[in-house]
């Protein structure tokens, strides 16, 4: 099944638990104006498109 044809509810589920299965914590809750962005790697051309175009809506 396409990622674009998962449930929201179902694609929350398996991103919470990999999140989980890799050891991710999130930074304290202190800095207010802060995003993470996770990627495998940076290599891949979305991963780039992704990144700038959070950055451009951040600022």
């Amino acid at each position: 099944m396409p990622v674009t044809m998962v449930p929201d509810a179902v694609r929350q589920c398996v991103v919470e638990h990999l999140i989980h299965q890799y050891g991710y914590s999130q930074l304290p809750r202190v800095a207010a104006h802060v995003l993470q962005l996770v990627f495998r790697e940076l290599e891949h051309m979305w991963s780039v498109v992704i990144f700038r175009g959070v950055e451009r809506v951040a600022r």
